[in-house]
């Protein structure tokens, strides 16, 4: 007779097997893709093509491409005479287009004109979504309202837009999603906190889409996410210095965007050793990353004003500007940057002499880059090597810790754990009667713990009681951003209310936080930030679009800050970003992992201050995942989704997961549902 532990071993077995077999056949297929040329080219010649932000920049070269290869186009943007001169240019070549103004960012509005437009032209075969906005600012001199609407336009408006084209796609089996995001979607860089995080969303969006697709068998609906480098003459980043790699011009990202969509691609980056490159992120300690970065593009807005600590004097917004001024000085700054212009300006000799100057200074910093990444490495791989008992920790007696969500799941276990090594720990949830069990349970132990409730997702509600918390007991050493919620439907089950939820609960509220206690930690010189993301912040889960997109949106606010801080001398001021599996509180409540138990809350809490003590940058539970989960941009699409179905199981572990509405029933408190 078999038993149970048998025929478990023998699956697993014969799952290994068919793994190894179809990864065999994957690599092979990519490496002949590679040699031999790629003669498929999907047919757009009728397809309804829709285009958000094509009134100008790469929507509008993207459109009049896909208009020259037969497709009828749908330009959408807020800018009227952006819209007519787009359709008016593809017109005058043949083209057929319409033009509807559109502002992305309101729902209502999108669904509205989303029925106008099939009614008046057609359903919509294609959507590209492309609109996006930059604030080029540091984070604490970001206006509030700028960094909303980074996220509205930039990521959270993908959902609307989706939402209203894609049921007919799978309807007719047929259909493409394209995501334009950026390189700032896979590295983190300074004064471009909001957009990064955004655009960090967009991978997990265009990931988790996907994965959902897949998994429900849906063969016919392609998408597709392209991350270019930053782009010559779109008006988004003209100013930004760039050393070591030029920016892209935008005639050649139009072209690749188009062929990305003729031949089918899941992800395009440009340039595109970069995707291969990326995998070293999670694989060199973060001295070297960061100053990588910080040599990278040492500044995203030049022009803007130095960063100080006051956070909240917001400056005046600039008055609009003429296009045509921007398209001239655009223009204008393409010639001041070509050699002959200079050697007219400056004289052969001078601009020989600087020229000499800048090669050697080049030189010069990569030997230092070389040194210190000997040493950064060397560093690290003894850390990882010295015993834990060995291994310096710092005390968190009497220090100031806000925790978010901490009245149940894992924000408790950190709350009473704090406690216990006689922390002042501030527990902020939105549940004031699970809070005050909490206070009660934390009595019987004999400590004390501070009480505040609290709607992380109401930004005026983060400032009131963070002032209170200052006045009352101190200023804050460890800000923990643990609340988290998640919806645990399928893409098109999701209910809009929840979507936008979970970004202003799982991302959003962080922006608050941080911009409510950062200052007075660079006043003192010191302090603490821990962001609590997940591993499905590294890899698109199914029924997880939204909750993907808002994890992968931590990983990008906490490189990008990071960096921002590291670049201003702000080296004591440290920042640690955890990415636990799936934990056991009560929020996958039905989720049934295939490959690997659930983490135990108390595991999860004992680690994440073990890494605040440690001042950890980026932790991954278990610790494995750091290394392999990144190979997913180096191995071939399709391998990718054979080790997330086949080996992972992630898409059938999450098949009985049940929805938000029904999870918060079975749970003790509510607060247990929205601790990450």
């Amino acid at each position: 007779m078999v038993s149970v532990n048998d025929t478990s071993l023998l699956k697993a077995i014969i799952d290994v097997i068919g793994f190894l077999v179809i990864s065999i056949g994957f690599c092979l297929r990519a490496i002949i893709k590679q040699v031999l040329p790629q003669t498929y080219r999907k047919k757009c010649e009728g397809e309804v093509a829709l285009i958000t932000g094509a009134g100008s920049g790469i929507g509008r070269l993207v459109a009049m491409r896909l208009a020259a290869l037969g497709c009828v186009v749908i330009v959408w943007d807020i800018n009227e005479s952006g819209i007519d001169e787009t359709v008016k240019l593809i017109k005058a070549a043949g083209g057929k287009a319409h033009g509807y103004k559109c502002n992305i960012a309101d729902r209502e509005e999108v669904y509205r004109l989303a029925a106008q437009v099939v009614k008046e032209v057609g359903e919509v075969t294609m959507l590209i979504n492309n609109a996006g906005v930059v604030s080029g600012e540091f984070l604490l001199k970001t206006p509030d309202h700028m960094i909303q609407r980074t996220f509205d336009v930039n990521i959270v408006a993908h959902f609307w837009t989706t939402k209203a084209f894609l049921p007919k796609m799978i309807e007719k089996n047929h259909g493409h999603i394209v995501t334009i995001a950026s390189m700032a979607g896979h590295v983190g860089i300074g004064k471009l906190v909001d957009y990064c995080s955004s655009k960090h969303a967009a991978v997990g969006f265009d990931e988790a889409l996907r994965v959902e697709l897949e998994a429900q068998g849906i063969r016919g609906v392609k998408t597709l996410c392209v991350c270019p480098y930053f782009i010559q003459a779109t008006g988004m980043f003209d100013d930004v210095f760039s050393r070591f790699l030029p920016r892209l011009k935008s005639n050649d990202v139009a072209d690749r965007i188009v062929l990305g969509i003729q031949r089918e691609e899941v992800l395009v980056m440009l340039p595109g050793v970069f995707r291969y490159l990326f995998f070293l992120k999670w694989m060199l300690p973060w001295g070297v990353i960061s100053m990588f970065l910080r040599n990278l593009v040492p500044d995203a807005s030049p022009h803007s004003p130095s960063p100080t600590v006051e956070a909240k004097k917001v400056p005046a917004m600039p008055a609009k500007r003429n296009g045509n001024v921007v398209e001239q000085t655009i223009k204008q700054r393409v010639v001041e940057r070509q050699p002959s212009y200079r050697i007219k300006n400056m004289g052969f000799l001078k601009y020989a002499r600087r020229s000499f100057y800048n090669i050697v200074a080049s030189i010069w910093e990569l030997v230092v880059v070389g040194w210190l990444t000997f040493y950064y490495t060397t560093e690290s791989t003894v850390k990882f090597l010295t015993p834990n008992f060995l291994r310096a920790q710092k005390s968190l007696k009497d220090k100031v810790v806000v925790v978010t969500g901490a009245a149940g799941g894992v924000g408790q276990e950190l709350t009473l754990r704090l406690a216990r090594i006689k922390a002042k720990v501030v527990a902020w949830d939105i549940n004031e009667a699970a809070l005050e069990t909490l206070k009660e349970k934390c009595e019987e132990e004999g400590y004390k713990i501070f009480t505040y409730v609290v709607d992380i997702s109401d930004r005026r509600n983060v400032y009131k009681n963070a002032d209170l918390v200052k006045n009352e007991i101190g200023t804050v050493d460890v800000l923990i951003n643990n609340a988290g919620i998640v919806t645990g439907n399928t893409f098109l089950d999701c209910p809009d209310h929840m979507i936008e939820k979970t970004f202003q609960v799982n991302m959003l509220s962080h922006y608050w936080t941080t911009k409510a206690f950062l200052p007075d930690m660079l006043k003192k010189g010191k302090g603490h930030i821990v962001t609590m993301s997940s591993l499905t912040g590294m890899l698109g889960t199914y029924k997880c679009t939204d909750y993907s997109a808002s994890k992968f949106a931590t990983m990008g606010f906490h490189e990008s800050l990071l960096t921002e801080l590291k670049s201003h001398g702000h080296h004591k001021i440290n920042m640690t970003l955890l990415c636990p599996y799936f934990i056991n509180t009560g929020m996958f409540d039905g989720c049934k992992p295939r490959t690997f138990p659930m983490l135990a809350p108390r595991d999860v809490a004992k680690r994440l201050i073990t890494a605040v003590r440690r001042n950890e940058v980026f932790v991954t539970m278990p610790g494995w995942a750091r290394y392999i989960l990144p190979l997913k941009n180096f191995v071939p699409s399709k391998l990718a989704w054979a080790v997330t179905y086949r080996l992972l199981k992630h898409p059938q572990a999450m098949m009985g997961m049940r929805p938000y509405e029904e999870t918060v029933k079975t749970i003790t408190t509510v607060s247990d549902a929205v601790a990450a």
